[in-house]
């Protein structure tokens, strides 16, 4: 037995047994009544508004009769059940009913629980055997559509027998879109939820639609234009979204502050030949979304706007904002979550030339503000090239920059005079018990601070910022190798040259010829 309750409508022109109908004990047959109607027009409108999954209906009826209304109902809703009441005077009509597709009859005159609760287990009998033919067929169609949209994003050809196994009726038909924007994790919790939706719901969106999953954030549907008009577009795909949205937001509230699903429609299409086309404009939407992903609109339709390369001068204005935002990690959070993400959704930079180039600006600001080691590495850098809007991108630096910050006010007052004094003194030759006696501590209570606060040994951390302030004045300036060596605190120019290229893989003069 299903475990949801049957909806029932009744239909008969004879209000004394409608109210007989109405007084059943539906729950008794896992049933409810959801409507009824006086006529065969009123059922075929209620049945178009509460989709039951059975009608029980009567054949003498005025404005509308009973077969007429079983021939409209079938074509409409052809997964409603029928159970027709007659009386003896009306049986020669059964026969048309159930050749039109009526489940079965009950005579008015001994109508009992019996009967009833026979007809009714019939129903769900035959509305779970559709059911399962219906998620049969959609699977396959799924499953055929995704090898064939697979291949048509990938770039190969296709030849006239590929495009005889489309599982769709003739054209023309519309490319529908839906990229879920968020990690992986909820990624695939809403696919799943979308395809079982889609693929396994008992009353899906009319018409003639087939839907595959292509990535783990991608799924495209190819719908049938004649079939699923501008409401369809306009009201039902919109909603769909809306409720997917709010469905991963339920299960992941820490994602909750953008929009994580949208979805893209492309124009009519004549012929499934038409697909290739249509999946180049889908092609250029999975980019602009970086940008366009982020906005209250959920569903987007004709071409983006076009991205552009990440140009020299657009990268220093881009840096500069960054440069100039403030002294501290507030400004930096503020201008990244303001100025600069307006300008990047007005230039609208290719996104992952973006990404590279604000991930090596963010990982320079962390060694710039001291962070520690532990707190760079917890930066996921895969995390952010695999950000899939600008909002989520500048949402996860700004955690970044707000956990750096925090570790570096949990570190000790004397291991913070330790690092700035080695950087104001980092042209002399610094050794651990220099340092240790500035600070006023002795080497091994320093040693063993430096280590738990930063991560590194204090010799680590003295040779990392030697060596970045070697390659900095490589190629920022005309130096000899020599006079850089001794500008870092190390006159030896053969035990720099040697250390230099540990660090870097390559010797100072090539680092200084290819810069």
């Amino acid at each position: 037995m299903n475990s949801r309750a049957l909806r029932i409508v009744i239909a008969d022109d004879e209000l004394p047994l409608r109210e007989e109908l109405r007084l059943l004990p539906w729950a008794d047959y896992h049933a409810s009544l959801v409507g009824e109607a006086s006529n065969g027009q009123e059922a075929l409108e209620l049945c178009s508004s509460q989709q039951p999954d059975v009608l029980i209906t009567d054949i003498t009826m005025p404005v509308m009769d009973g077969i007429t209304l079983v021939r409209e109902l079938k074509v409409y809703s052809p997964q409603t059940q029928i159970i027709l009441l007659t009386c003896h005077s009306d049986f020669h009509y059964v026969q048309d009913a159930l050749r039109l597709g009526a489940l079965a009859y009950i005579l008015k005159v001994s109508l009992d629980d019996g009967e009833l609760c026979e007809a009714l287990d019939k129903a769900r009998e035959a509305i779970t055997a559709a059911t399962l033919t219906r998620r049969s067929i959609r699977s396959e169609q799924s499953s055929r559509l995704a090898a064939l949209l697979t291949r048509l994003l990938q770039g190969e050809p296709l030849d006239h027998t590929d495009w005889q196994a489309f599982p769709l009726e003739a054209g023309p038909y519309r490319v529908v879109q839906l990229c879920l924007l968020t990690e992986e994790a909820p990624a695939l919790t809403v696919r799943e939820s979308l395809e079982q939706w889609l693929v396994q719901d008992e009353h899906p969106p009319r018409g003639s639609t087939a839907w595959a999953a292509v990535s783990e954030t991608e799924i495209y549907g190819v719908i049938h234009e004649e079939a699923s008009p501008d409401l369809w577009l306009e009201d039902t795909l919109p909603d769909i979204v809306a409720k997917l949205r709010h469905q991963l937001q339920l299960r992941h509230p820490a994602d909750s502050g953008f929009p994580a699903i949208c979805a893209v429609v492309s124009e009519p299409l004549a012929s499934p030949g038409m697909l290739t086309a249509a999946l180049e404009v889908c092609k250029q939407w999975r980019l602009a979304l970086f940008y366009d992903g982020a906005d209250e609109q959920t569903v987007h339709r004709g071409s983006p706007r076009p991205l552009q390369p990440l140009s020299e001068p657009l990268a220093r204005e881009l840096q500069e904002l960054l440069r100039t935002a403030g002294p501290t990690p507030d400004h930096r959070c503020a201008c990244l979550s303001g100025e600069f993400q307006r300008r990047c959704d007005e230039a609208r930079p290719e996104p992952s030339q973006l990404k590279q180039q604000l991930v090596m600006w963010h990982m320079d600001w962390l060694r710039q503000q001291e962070a520690s080691a532990e707190s760079i590495d917890s930066l996921s850098l895969t995390a952010l090239m695999d950000a899939k809007t600008l909002v989520q991108l500048i949402r996860l630096l700004i955690q970044s920059i707000l956990r750096a910050d925090q570790a570096r006010q949990r570190c000790r007052l004397e291991v913070r005079e330790a690092m700035a004094y080695i950087r104001e003194q980092l042209h002399e030759p610094l050794t651990l018990p220099s340092i240790a006696a500035h600070v006023g501590l002795s080497t091994h209570h320093l040693s063993r601070l430096f280590r738990e606060e930063t991560g590194s040994t204090v010799g680590e951390t003295l040779t990392r910022l030697r060596m970045e302030k070697a390659a900095e004045l490589l190629t920022q300036t005309n130096l000899k190798v020599y006079e850089v060596a001794d500008r870092v605190g190390i006159p030896s120019y053969r035990y720099f040259t040697q250390l230099f290229r540990k660090w870097t893989g390559v010797p100072p003069t090539d680092y200084k010829r290819h810069s």
